[in-house]
């Protein structure tokens, strides 16, 4: 949440980890974070930098990788359903 903050000048009020890897040794953890449309509208872009927002259904039409394409698959229901009321 700290990082987020520093990067974007975003509070995320609530943050729910999906997941713990190992990747040469080095621990990643992936979080999945409910944004506002203020939130989106306020967020901090560095130079040069495009960022985009996806839908699940969205991201099952991008092309990506096998890697991203698997941590999708495996957080799906997690993230489906992390914020839902």
């Amino acid at each position: 949440m700290r990082m987020v903050e520093k990067e974007t000048s975003i509070i995320l009020p609530s943050v729910k980890l999906l997941l713990s890897v190992f990747d040469s040794f080095v621990k990643k953890d992936f979080y999945h974070a409910e944004l506002t449309d203020k939130d989106v509208n306020q967020l901090v872009r560095p130079e040069g930098r495009e960022l985009q927002f996806f839908s699940m259904r969205e991201v099952d039409l991008l092309s990506l990788d096998m890697l991203s394409k698997n941590l999708f698959q495996h957080c799906r229901s997690k993230i489906e359903t992390s914020f839902a009321v």
